[in-house]
């Protein structure tokens, strides 16, 4: 998925919030979070997938809010 000029990133956030797309916008918190709860090395190419598997279609943007928030609040460096 590409925007000419846009990267990966920016164009899921995109997707999600205007369009309600069924993916998922990977930043550090999910890649933390999945890679967690998955054993998944949290630098693969497995995480982005997974993540949009779990993104309910028609409310991305929602679990896009709800999933950023999650590692921060639950899960400590230490």
């Amino acid at each position: 998925m590409t925007l000419h000029g846009v990267g990966n990133y920016t164009t899921r956030f995109i997707l999600i919030h205007a369009d309600e797309v069924g993916v998922a916008g990977v930043d550090v918190n999910i890649r933390r979070l999945l890679s967690c709860f998955s054993g998944t090395d949290s630098d693969g190419d497995r995480i982005a997938p997974l993540a949009d598997a779990l993104a309910p279609t028609g409310r991305n943007s929602d679990f896009q809010h709800a999933t950023l928030d999650c590692p921060t609040e639950s899960m400590s460096l230490g």
